[in-house]
């Protein structure tokens, strides 16, 4: 029931006419391709292959020289789950410090109005 249901929620008619077309849409990442400043995000309740391709990525991209970022959530941060789902203020938080970072703006908690901290 859980695969017919996939294949439901991707437009197809089944799970395996679903991968298929995923596999199509979304080919295999080439890191060398990979020129920009980039934020890996990690929860501690990750599926293991998510966490180590989160870092491998992170890891090949420094070793090119290239502004690269991992932030392991864990459950102490209470941001743990798959993109953060259960502490979105804190990723966001990350994201845009992070931006502002690149950008070189500083971070963006000086520039806010202390009234929205409450």
């Amino acid at each position: 029931m859980n695969l017919k249901k996939y294949g439901w929620q991707f437009g197809a008619a089944d799970f395996a006419s679903a991968a298929k077309a995923v596999v199509a849409q979304a080919p295999p990442v080439d890191v060398n391709a990979i020129a920009l400043p980039s934020l890996f995000l990690v929860g501690e309740s990750e599926a293991e292959e998510l966490k180590r391709q989160s870092r491998e990525l992170y890891r090949v991209l420094r070793a090119r020289g290239i502004d690269a970022e991992i932030r392991e959530f864990s459950g102490a941060d209470g941001a743990d789950a798959h993109c953060q789902v259960n502490n979105l203020r804190l990723a966001h938080a990350v994201i845009f410090d992070w931006l502002d970072r690149v950008f070189d703006r500083g971070p963006a908690i000086s520039r806010l109005d202390p009234r929205l901290l409450c």
